[in-house]
């Protein structure tokens, strides 16, 4: 019967509406007390709907007929104040119509009317409206009359509209960024495929060369010539060395990041065995607390803890064996300084501390930073990349990395790992 009879969905709610109501309540109140308590919330009621600026309906599918306020009539860009329900429903543009009528269906069940519609003023001027209503049935559970309202929502539509053109738009900019940044990956893995092999073989062979001039019997060379064979030689083991050291942190970052739960103890002991020849060169002494089990991508962290303790070893004091210590602990954000921890998060606390030459505080920084050196290369051996690659490490696991020194004293360098 609902759909027989033409039912219309329109916008907003009557000022009518509210009068059909009173008439209905004098119809049945015993006295004029009564009747004035109604007039005077249906006065409040229309002041309510006029500063919220809604306009009122009620359709009528008896007589077809639907009466229309005068905010709905400007909401709609219409004049006739009674209107059928055909009428109403060619207000709508041709292609949200169809939103009405599912507003309509669905209010059988549910008995309350919702959509948001175009409509088309008869001067072809196109607004937007949010309609809403209730379907009120008769003793047969028929549709018998709708109250509802409409709201002028053109300007939250074109302002939705603009940002959903603004969105498309950064999205777009952000593929275009995301391609050029695959293509740039893309060509840093070809350089680095050369740097690890076509810049390498150079460098070695000129190295293998070297040794068998100084090492050749049967040509004699000066003092001065070995010298100057020696710097050259001295001079491509670093550039060896830097290539090596930049391939390393280049790819820190590209690499695949596959966590997995590991122990800390045996991770250490690895490193210990691939340090051991320099370990026992300088003497040195790692001592070690227990160690947590902690998901870490495994060959990073191993790579960070290879770098601190050969940094220990290099920096050693004259004089003084280099003794290490590892330790770990739980600490909560609050308690860690400088602000870059999350104050209410927990987190993995792991120290390398030594006994070697230490650094100015000053610089706690700028170590973290390539190419920075507090040391001439003729002094202490390296490239100045190794703590750079360590932070860029601890930050692949979402934590930080503090550097406390004193100078002639040592150096602690402290992982902090949210758990």
């Amino acid at each position: 019967m609902f759909e027989k009879q033409n039912t219309a969905a329109d916008s907003t709610g009557p000022a009518q509406p509210v009068q059909g109501l009173r008439t209905t309540a004098s119809g049945t109140a015993e006295d004029t007390a009564s009747l004035k308590k109604l007039e005077e919330m249906e006065e409040r009621m229309r002041l309510a709907i006029d500063a919220a600026n809604i306009g009122m309906y009620d359709k009528d599918f008896v007589t077809n007929k639907v009466i229309c306020s005068p905010r709905l009539l400007e909401i709609m860009g219409l004049t006739k104040p009674i209107l059928t329900l055909d009428e109403l429903r060619d207000t709508l543009h041709p292609d949200d119509r169809h939103l009405r009528d599912e507003a309509h269906q669905r209010a059988l069940t549910t008995g309350l009317i919702a959509y948001e519609a175009r409509v088309v003023w008869p001067d072809g001027n196109i607004r937007w409206i949010q309609a809403r209503g209730k379907l009120f049935f008769n003793e047969r559970q028929e549709p018998l009359r709708i109250l509802g309202t409409a709201t002028d929502i053109t300007d939250r539509k074109l302002l939705t509209v603009q940002l959903e053109k603004e969105v498309q738009q950064r999205t777009q900019e952000l593929q275009q960024s995301n391609d050029a940044l695959l293509k740039s990956n893309g060509e840093l893995e070809q350089f680095a495929y050369v740097a690890s092999h076509d810049l390498q073989e150079p460098l070695r062979k000129i190295q293998t060369f070297i040794n068998r001039l100084l090492e050749s019997k049967e040509t004699m060379f000066s003092p001065r010539d070995q010298d100057l064979f020696r710097r050259i030689q001295s001079a491509s083991g670093r550039m060896n060395q830097l290539i090596v050291d930049l391939l390393s942190y280049s790819t820190v970052n590209t690499s695949s990041r596959l966590f997995a739960a590991t122990d800390l103890n045996k991770l250490l002991k690895s490193v210990e065995e691939q340090l051991k020849e320099a370990i026992e060169q300088a003497g040195a002494v790692i001592v070690a607390s227990p160690l947590p089990i902690i998901p870490i991508i495994p060959y990073q962290f191993e790579q960070l803890l290879t770098n601190l303790i050969s940094n220990s070893i290099k920096f050693a004091r004259a004089g003084a064996p280099p003794r290490i210590s590892i330790a770990a602990a739980a600490v909560r954000g609050n308690a860690i300084e400088g602000g870059a921890a999350a104050p209410a998060a927990t987190y993995h606390s792991i120290t390398v501390a030594d006994n070697g030459i230490g650094f100015s505080q000053q610089y706690s920084d700028r170590i973290f930073q390539v190419f920075q050196r507090l040391h001439g290369k003729h002094e202490y051996p390296g490239t100045g990349i190794g703590l750079a690659i360590c932070k860029k490490i601890v930050e692949n696991h979402n934590g930080f990395i503090t550097a406390t020194g004193i100078e002639n004293e040592g150096a602690v360098f402290t992982i902090y790992i949210p758990q």
